[in-house]
């Protein structure tokens, strides 16, 4: 705090010595504002000065009507008496001098009030649309009800160490207001003083009493869906201490601008609420809360390959998701995804597919409604079409040997399984996944009847997708 405050002090210093350099007392043409002050403006460096005693008046740079209360500071509707950014077709002959005033004033860069002055009239700066930069005077105690209002622009404001309140809306939506330091004298914080002043923390000190409303609301809050959580995000609130987070019926405190919560049912809408705080003698003053309502990711479901035949693929999954639809994709052969068919089903049937191939499929969740489309997690399988049925023969029987032949299947054949039996017994595997097409049995009993078979198989995620087989039945010599 002491480091800031030796800056705001660095920075008073400097513009002043710059306002020195820019304008010489010779050059310098003081006017009357009104009975008690007088400016002078410089166009090319869009520094004004005002000095005199007591309180600025805002006849000349804001409203001064007699049917209008002194805190009204949202604006005079009055005809023809409107004076402001927007009205100055309506500065009539009958006051020539606030023409050019006012023309100053929405000309003016840094504005420096000199010592002597006490008060500030309700809006007293707010016509001052271009001001960047404002230095006050240490004998100003009070910043008035909309002193800076919606000045867009400004973002140096250097106060005095006397200021005791600042006034409802005082900096309303002065979004770039970044520098400005408040002392331990100040007492009072009105209503939407800050309000908008988003750029930077801005620290409040615990002296002053704070109302209702002055944080400002959060901000672009939004969420992202995660495998049972939310994140949470948002933008900093310029005077806000931390944040309260609502959900469930629970809440939380954080002083992040970013919160993950889990959830405890994927596939379901939830809402959650967002409140700026702030702690003043002791008492926490709340400002707008935000909400966003979103559904929680789905989860990825689990995936079965069912039935496989030899021109078609059936896969199923369990669904645990509520409210969702499926999205089933097919990888390709340069590595992409295609998304192939969507369904409110939990099963589909690929069909037309050429038999012994191979195909590598994604089930992935998904809900969509007016706020968009949330993809729960995918889930992979791999599947594949029965293979054509292998037809072997045996060849050079001979004492006790036999050649078993047979020719290959087209397709993603991963290898052949080769059985054989004695007789009526059961068959038993002589080679799991031979890659030759041949193989010859030996020490086999003479005058014994052998049957073989051979299968093409196909490897998958659900297990191997085994080919028919013909049965060769030999008689060993």
């Amino acid at each position: 705090m002491k480091k800031f405050k030796s800056l705001m002090l660095l920075i008073a210093a400097m513009l002043i010595l710059t306002v020195a350099f820019c304008m010489n007392a010779s050059a310098a043409e003081w006017l009357d504002l009104g009975e008690s002050h007088q400016y002078t403006f410089d166009n090319e460096t869009g520094v004004m000065v005002i000095k005199g005693e007591g309180e600025i008046s805002s006849a000349f740079f804001g409203i001064d009507c007699p049917d209008h209360y002194k805190g009204d500071f949202w604006g005079c509707n009055c005809e023809p008496d409107r004076i402001g950014p927007f009205k100055e077709d309506y500065i009539y002959d009958e006051y020539p001098e606030r023409l050019e005033a006012y023309r100053a004033a929405v000309r003016t860069k840094t504005l420096i009030v000199q010592e002597g002055t006490t008060s500030l009239a309700t809006s007293a700066f707010y016509i001052f649309s271009n001001l960047e930069v404002a230095i006050l005077p240490q004998s100003l105690t009070e910043i008035s009800a909309g002193a800076f209002y919606l000045l867009s622009k400004l973002n140096t404001v250097v106060l005095s160490n006397s200021i005791t309140s600042i006034g409802e809306s005082a900096f309303y939506d002065c979004v770039n207001l970044k520098n400005i330091y408040m002392a331990d004298t100040l007492k009072a914080v009105g209503k939407d003083a800050f309000y908008g002043c988003d750029k930077e923390v801005i620290r409040i000190p615990d002296s002053a009493t704070v109302e209702d409303g002055n944080l400002a609301p959060v901000k672009n809050l939004t969420a992202m869906e995660k495998k049972l959580a939310v994140t949470l995000s948002w933008d900093k609130s310029a005077t806000a201490e931390g944040y309260t987070v609502k959900y469930n019926g629970k809440t939380v405190t954080t002083k992040d601008t970013s919160y993950t919560i889990k959830v405890d049912t994927p596939s379901k809408y939830y809402t959650f609420k967002v409140t700026p705080y702030l702690t003043q003698n002791g008492k926490i003053v709340y400002g707008e809360e935000a909400s966003v309502t979103v559904f929680a990711k789905p989860e990825a479901p689990v995936v079965a390959a069912g039935t496989a035949r030899s021109d078609s693929i059936a896969i199923s999954w369990r669904d645990n998701n509520d409210n969702c639809e499926y999205a089933l994709y097919e990888q390709q052969d340069n590595g992409s995804w295609e998304l192939l068919v969507k369904t409110d089903e939990n099963y589909h049937i690929f069909s037309r597919i050429a038999p012994g191939t191979k195909h590598t499929y994604a089930v992935r969740p998904y809900h969509e409604d007016i706020y968009g489309t949330v993809l729960g997690d995918y889930t992979i399988v791999t599947a594949a079409t029965t293979p054509a049925t292998v037809t072997a023969k045996a060849t050079s029987p001979s004492k006790g040997k036999i050649t078993l032949t047979w020719n290959g299947v087209s397709g993603d054949i991963d290898g052949y399984r080769v059985y054989y039996k004695l007789g009526n017994g059961a068959y038993k595997i002589y080679k799991n996944f031979a890659t030759p097409q041949n193989l010859t049995f030996t020490n086999l009993k003479s005058g014994s009847k052998y049957t073989f078979a051979v299968r093409a198989g196909i490897k998958t995620s659900g297990g191997i997708v085994w080919s028919g087989y013909k049965e060769v039945p030999v008689t060993v010599k």
